[in-house]
């Protein structure tokens, strides 16, 4: 018998149902939804089999799934075998009765099955500082990880990085007075963004291994080593990580569970610590210098996309609910501006935080000389 959250995803739990038995040949005893936006669809799956995690991918017009899927599995072989080396583990793909990492189902939409490593599944607010601490961690050592064991060589994805410049500027020759005080926010950032992307383009920021979908649900706890460990691995290509840095530091204010009307610094604070422990042998000044700008070029794409969706998402009528069309803008828009007051501290923080590391690196190498 399958165990559902809600009888209102039924048919999306009979599909996931479906789809897992043409890879395993038997049924789910238990499917719980991962991620609850729904994109992608991401199942918890348990069986007689052992217990798994269902993914659909959508593909983009330059992804094909045998492409994605033999870079996924590729980088999943790469990441296990350093993971071991260090008493860890790191969850491999699942053939399917063909012989292949992947089933497209009747909807011609690609799925993937990895296995659900021992442990829990992280899918939450993220509820205090020592979380933050090693997601931040986890990110690093995904970074650190992936440039050793040469994963960036298997990304034939290219890096999706629109710039978000165009994006304001395109925004801006919409007109709705309830979304201005927004879009005019969002303009006041273009001096910095531009800048931001300049150096990304220019490779004064250096491209390096990254994932290119943070999320919380696809952090997983592994229990053997209790540490968390990054899955995911759809959109991994060689871009910038602090791409990847700057989403986790707005995923930690709450994306997952009620977001934040106020930035943490408390949880940015550990979270940069958890960062820095992994990546600052090898992350260069002008990383450490953006990490900043990383962060509020994170906060500000989410507040255009959140702009476009409330407002002019072409699936809605021209007419939008005052009250409740603009919620994600309105508290965007609030945690933006928290983070501007907070601009200076954070300066200050990500300094200390980066000096402080350096020294400890120093006296590590003193003591082994």
């Amino acid at each position: 018998m399958i165990y559902f959250c809600c009888l209102n995803q039924f048919l999306s739990f009979m599909q996931a149902n479906e789809v897992f038995q043409l890879f395993t040949g038997i049924g789910a005893t238990r499917i719980e939804p991962l991620n609850h936006s729904g994109l992608p669809k991401l199942f918890y799956v348990e069986s007689t089999k052992g217990n798994f995690v269902l993914q659909e991918n959508k593909l983009s017009e330059y992804t094909e799934i045998e492409t994605l899927s033999s870079q996924m599995i590729r980088i999943s072989r790469l990441l296990k075998a350093v993971y071991l080396e260090t008493g860890s583990d790191y969850p491999q793909f699942v053939f399917n009765p063909n012989n292949a990492y992947f089933i497209n189902d009747k909807n011609q939409l690609g799925w993937h099955l990895s296995e659900c490593i021992s442990g829990s599944l992280l899918n939450a607010k993220v509820a205090n500082s020592q979380l933050a601490f090693e997601l931040g961690k986890a990110l690093g050592k995904f970074h650190k990880l992936g440039a050793a064991s040469g994963a960036e060589n298997y990304c034939t994805q290219p890096a999706n990085f629109e710039k978000l410049s165009k994006a304001i500027e395109k925004l801006q020759k919409k007109t709705t007075s309830e979304a201005n005080p927004f879009i005019e926010y969002a303009n006041s950032k273009l001096p910095l963004i531009q800048a931001f992307e300049d150096s990304i383009r220019l490779g004064e920021i250096p491209a390096r291994f990254s994932h290119n979908n943070i999320a919380l649900h696809h952090f997983r706890l592994n229990s053997k080593a209790n540490e968390l460990v990054l899955t995911g691995l759809c959109a991994a290509n060689k871009s910038s990580c602090l791409f990847d840095f700057g989403n986790l530091s707005i995923a930690i204010q709450g994306f997952s569970g009620g977001l934040n009307s106020f930035f943490d610094l408390q949880k940015f604070e550990q979270m940069l610590g958890g960062y820095f422990s992994e990546t600052l042998a090898f992350l260069s000044i002008d990383e450490t210098s953006n990490l900043g700008a990383s962060t509020e070029f994170a906060l500000v794409k989410e507040l255009i996309n959140a702009v476009n969706n409330e407002f002019y998402s072409e699936t809605k009528s021209n007419t939008i609910n005052e009250k409740n069309g603009a919620k994600l803008s309105n508290e965007l828009y609030a945690l933006c501006s928290d983070f501007d007051k907070k601009r200076e501290e954070i300066e200050d923080l990500i300094e200390k935080l980066t000096l402080a590391h350096l020294r400890k690196q120093v006296l590590n190498l003193k003591s082994l000389l």
